[in-house]
């Protein structure tokens, strides 16, 4: 079974760009999403530091930034109120 999860499969789905056009879609999230994927495929071709300067030059982001993408805690966020009855 292959758990992986196809982003370009999702994103292309109309429930998510109806939930997108609605603004329930968290974009620099995604964006993130996306970085953290892309980074797991190019470490199974390039070093570490060559991965990061690829995403470095396709996102022009920092290398803090991307650090900080691909390295941090994240918290789990939701844009969608949690109505507990």
């Amino acid at each position: 079974m292959n758990n992986k999860l196809d982003l370009k499969e999702i994103v292309s789905t109309n429930l998510f760009q109806r939930l997108r056009s609605l603004k329930l879609i968290d974009e620099t999230e995604l964006r993130n999403l996306k970085i953290r994927n892309e980074y797991k495929e190019l470490r199974e071709r390039y070093t570490a530091s060559a991965s990061f300067q690829i995403l470095m030059d396709k996102y022009s982001i920092s290398d803090s930034a991307l650090n900080n993408i691909l390295f941090r805690n994240r918290i789990s966020k939701s844009k969608v109120p949690i109505v507990f009855s």
